[in-house]
């Protein structure tokens, strides 16, 4: 969480922790800390607060463990980093077990509801929102040996009916500040071989691209073209239509 303690972070505009503004808070130790989250990097220390996501008061857990931010940098325009992955430790909880543990939310369930375009995109503590899905619902087992991340198994990768699998990967990250899907390097040029033989006009032709791309027509030229990409996690196959893994960007359609 970033402090009013923080100088650097004062250079963008944001809400920042004040220690000395609060009755409750408890610094657990004198000595500095530095922390590696993605591409930022935090340095700080540990403390603990009544922490609450409403000015209210109402979505608080008590004495809960935060770090607080001195000096960070990767971490622009963001107020902090409020971590949702399972529980590592019973001594150390998530926000989300303890909001269910105090009785503030009903279940130890959150749901994030990923939207396009101009359409508001939101977070949901402690259930499902009605009318969110549509048709079944469906649950994946997590591989607890990777209980850092919400971990699930990953066995088959499809596109137009063939599998395309052939890289050793056998599980599956869901994480919500990734917004692309990461498949294995072989798995991935098995993938370009047939979408350059579906849309022979898609410049697809360096393996080290990131993206298959068009600079001459836009993504919907070639809905009609692409097939389904297909997952399987779990027991269960997710299909992905061409229209969800298309997009414009960098002047490329």
């Amino acid at each position: 969480m970033t402090s009013t303690l923080c100088s650097i972070c004062k250079l963008t505009p944001g809400q920042y922790y004040n220690p000395d503004a609060s009755s409750t808070y408890d610094q657990e130790s004198s000595s500095l800390k530095t922390l590696k989250y993605g591409s930022a990097t935090l340095e700080g220390y540990y403390a603990t607060d009544t922490v609450c996501l409403d000015k209210i008061g109402g979505v608080c857990v008590d004495d809960f463990e935060f770090f607080v931010i001195e000096q960070q940098s990767g971490l622009d325009n963001a107020d902090g980093i409020l971590g949702l992955s399972p529980d590592e430790t019973t001594a150390n909880l998530s926000y989300i077990r303890s909001l269910a543990s105090a009785g503030v939310i009903d279940k130890e369930l959150f749901t994030f509801w990923i939207n396009f375009n101009d359409v508001e995109s939101s977070v949901t503590l402690g259930g499902i929102p009605a009318n969110s899905t549509r048709g079944e619902t469906y649950k994946q087992s997590l591989v607890t040996r990777y209980d850092t991340w919400w971990t699930v198994s990953m066995n088959a990768v499809r596109y137009a009916g063939t599998n395309i699998h052939s890289s050793s990967i056998s599980y599956a990250i869901l994480d919500t500040g990734t917004s692309l899907l990461y498949i294995g390097e072989s798995d991935y040029i098995n993938f370009i071989t047939l979408v350059m033989k579906e849309a022979p006009t898609m410049i697809c032709n360096d393996v080290n691209e990131v993206f298959c791309y068009s600079n001459q027509y836009t993504c919907d030229y070639y809905y009609d073209q692409l097939s389904d990409f297909e997952i399987r996690l779990g027991n269960t196959y997710y299909t992905i239509p061409p229209q969800g893994y298309t997009f414009s960007g960098d002047g490329r359609q």
